[in-house]
């Protein structure tokens, strides 16, 4: 071997070892150390990043402010006017949610400008029922501060509002479209309005969020609402009677439901209770009595019919067979007499009544409140 190649072997040796400052030394014969380039820069993970990284995202990391993910940096000038608009809803949240805390606080709710009968009555239910968890609470005090908040901006010709036809299978909260400089091509800006606690989550929905333009959150402090108002909730003369009136609405709307569902269940149930009488009476009494004690103190065997069709006579039903049987017995309103095996059935009503299902008028009445 050459003395060039001896040379050349060592050279590649230094730079297996030595890495890329090896290598630079290697080509450069100079064995003062070469700084490493500076890393590049790591952009900080958004909220919504950070939650599907499986990072916990608190409320405290997000406090009352618009919160624009695209663009990041500067609105580009054709954006300018949909930006300004943005900030304007994000004005009027930021005055929505200090009325409603204010109100939750206080204790006493009142209806706010742009919240329907419909929304506040549903707000009102859920903030009373001691049984509401804060997730419906918030969902239900969060459609209050959008309904209030959005309420100037229904007839602004550059602003719609819970549009479903610009993003497939979403609605975003406030959609602001600028046509000024392109009417077929126009710069459209989607801004959706949550608490601090979802902030992000916009980039989980469905519409490609991500693939537009300029997207944006106005993000309100989340409520804890164990630190309100201690007390029960207020309501004045006319807030009370826009409860009960969407109370009444309601109860007719669930009345009619449960109308039509009454008819098809009545057929229904007596054509399967006919069907299951006709079953049992080839069964004799005492084969009837122990499917009523099976399990208890029958010994745990009964066996089949005569008669019955897909078994030899004589033979025994399993547990299994047994335990549908009893199943059937219940859901369709049969009765077996412990002592003689005598059949008994029971009215559609009865059905309802034993089971604490409501089918009349004042039973809707009565599940919200109504005299």
């Amino acid at each position: 071997m050459s003395r060039f190649q001896v040379e050349k072997v060592a050279r590649r040796s230094v730079v297996r070892g030595a890495g890329r400052e090896g290598a630079e030394r290697g080509r450069t014969g100079s064995q003062a150390p070469v700084a490493a380039p500076p890393p590049a820069p790591v952009a900080a993970p958004s909220l919504a990043r950070a939650r599907r990284l499986g990072h916990r995202v608190t409320p405290g990391m997000v406090r009352r402010t618009l919160k624009r993910w695209k663009p990041k940096s500067s609105v580009p000038d054709n954006y300018t006017k949909v930006d300004e608009k943005v900030r304007a809803v994000d004005s009027a949240v930021d005055a929505a949610y200090a009325r409603v805390a204010s109100q939750l606080k206080e204790g006493e709710l009142s209806q706010l400008d742009g919240v329907s009968k419909r929304r506040f009555g549903s707000w009102v239910t859920v903030m009373k029922d001691s049984n509401a968890g804060d997730n419906r609470k918030a969902a239900a005090t969060g459609y209050i501060i959008e309904d209030n908040a959005t309420e100037g901006f229904r007839d602004d010709p550059m602003v719609r509002l819970q549009a479903t036809d610009t993003l497939k299978e979403t609605r975003p909260d406030v959609v602001v479209v600028d046509t000024s400089e392109n009417l077929f091509f126009p710069t459209i800006g989607y801004l959706d309005i949550t608490s601090s606690r979802d902030a992000g989550h916009v980039f989980d929905k469905k519409g490609n969020w991500a693939g537009q333009s300029y997207v944006a959150e106005s993000l309100y402090p989340s409520f804890d609402f164990s630190n309100l108002a201690s007390g029960p909730l207020k309501l004045d003369e006319e807030a009370m009677k826009l409860v009960e009136e969407w109370r009444e609405q309601r109860a007719e709307r669930k009345w009619k439901q449960l109308q039509k569902s009454y008819r098809y269940g009545l057929v229904e149930y007596n054509r399967e209770q006919a069907k299951l009488i006709k079953e049992l009476r080839r069964w004799s009494a005492g084969a009837r009595k122990k499917v009523v004690d099976y399990g208890h103190h029958s010994g745990g065997k009964v066996r089949r019919p005569r008669s019955f069709r897909g078994g030899l006579p004589g033979e025994f039903y399993t547990g299994r067979q047994i335990s549908a049987m009893r199943e059937k017995i219940r859901r369709w309103g049969v009765s077996i007499d412990a002592d003689n095996g005598s059949l008994s059935r029971m009215t559609y009503d009865e059905y309802l009544d034993a089971w604490g299902i409501p089918y009349t008028k004042e039973h809707v009445w009565a599940m919200y409140a109504l005299a």
